[in-house]
């Protein structure tokens, strides 16, 4: 019940809750006023003081509108006064922003939750009220973040846009000059110098075209083209690539037939693939290197083994980062640890699970998973040449990797 004479009002009827009441009223962490009918202040707690400025007794029997803006005043009468005709408990000005004024004449926002409270004399209202300075800067930093992101966003485009050209041209115009000295040079120091060019060049345009990929992905600027295709398209097609590259190291190539019809981009899901064979036949230097696909669960789980150096179970995730090189005996081959990232982001965009298995000194099996489409919507012949999804390549997205089990 509310006291009589509290803080200077002769409105409030005294009982012996008095000092319960101050207790709850000072121990409340909003500031909390009461406001009687004619809108004059009769109760105020410790922490109106403290965010306003003014002592209880200066506020106590003065307009609530003292706590106001002198713009806000007047209209804040005519508020007071519709609130008072039909109360209820509710935030006030929900889609306003709602501001209160110091002693110092500081203006803050706040927010403020009223309540009617009555007598068996008289008609009161509560209300609680939030500084909420800080959440107000937070709300403006995140704004500022987001549009910070959003410009970062336009210049990466406008980065892409221009290193798809302006950074390529010149590294093309270099590869160009070097052939033109390989045909034309005899001399067989001069030829070594020109080999060793043609190295770091090769090195430079997959470097190039690994960063631009890598900030194509996360620039949202490559879109998927999902369709139905035979696995066996794509196997028949990697095997015939690499089956070459790996006899070529001594090593064993195996793949198994694939009946499954899957779910995915062709282009996309064919750099997946090629990049992880690619890693094995690499970083394998005896035994066999294998391309099987299981189906399994109503998946098609495509498995690239080999029997090369393998990687540390604490660093199999870690793998995926941009720039990470595998800490293993024979792990820092050339390569710039960006192929695996690539795959990563791939595989996130095209909704395929990758899992990695792997035994330092043993080998690795890396696995994507893709949807397998049901058999009722017609059947696909697996016969296709590997041509026909090269002919399919030209006209999609293709992306070239720097190929690196380390990455």
């Amino acid at each position: 019940m509310l006291m009589a004479g509290l803080m200077g009002s002769d409105k409030l009827q005294a009982d012996e809750s008095e000092a319960y009441f101050r207790i709850l009223l000072e121990s409340a962490p909003d500031a909390m006023i009461i406001v009687d009918d004619a809108g004059e202040i009769a109760i105020v707690n410790g922490q109106t003081e403290s965010m306003f400025g003014y002592d209880r007794k200066d506020m106590i029997g003065n307009k609530i509108e003292m706590l106001l803006p002198d713009r806000a005043r007047k209209p804040h009468v005519g508020h007071r006064q519709n609130y008072s005709s039909s109360p209820s408990i509710r935030p006030m000005g929900a889609a306003l922003e709602l501001v209160g004024q110091r002693k110092d004449g500081s203006e803050f926002p706040v927010e403020i939750s009223l309540s009617p409270v009555s007598t068996s004399k008289a008609s009161f209202v509560s209300s609680v009220i939030r500084d909420v300075t800080n959440r107000k800067r937070m709300e403006q930093e995140i704004i500022a973040a987001q549009e910070a992101a959003v410009r970062a966003n336009k210049a990466n485009s406008a980065f892409l846009a221009a290193a798809s050209h302006d950074l390529r041209q010149p590294v093309q115009a270099l590869s160009l000059l070097n052939g033109a000295l390989r045909r034309t040079v005899k001399d067989e120091r001069a030829l070594e110098m020109i080999e060793s060019q043609e190295h770091s060049l090769t090195a430079m345009t997959n470097l190039l075209n690994s960063l631009l990929d890598i900030s194509r992905l996360d620039a949202g600027a490559i879109t998927p083209d999902l369709e139905e295709f035979p696995m066996q398209r794509l196997v028949d097609r990697l095997s015939a690539e690499f089956s070459r590259q790996a006899q070529h190291k001594g090593l064993v190539f195996e793949s198994n037939p694939c009946l499954a019809t899957v779910c995915s981009d062709p282009n996309l899901l064919s750099e997946i693939i090629q990049n992880l064979v690619a890693n094995a036949i690499r970083y394998t230097d005896r035994g066999k290197v294998a391309v099987r696909c299981i189906e399994r669960d109503g998946r098609c789980h495509i498995e690239v083994e080999d029997t090369g150096i393998g990687i540390a179970e604490d660093q199999l995730e870690a793998i995926f980062m941009e720039f990470y090189q595998v800490r293993s005996k024979g792990g820092a081959k050339e390569g710039f640890g960006l192929g695996l990232a690539i795959v990563r982001r791939l595989a996130d965009l095209l909704g395929h699970e990758i899992e990695v298995k792997s035994d330092v000194g043993t080998g690795s099996c890396f696995t994507v998973k893709l949807p397998v489409v049901d058999a009722d919507n017609g059947p696909v012949d697996a016969s296709d040449s590997g041509e026909a999804i090269a002919e399919e390549s030209v006209s999609g997205l293709v992306i070239q990797i720097e190929d690196n089990v380390t990455a």
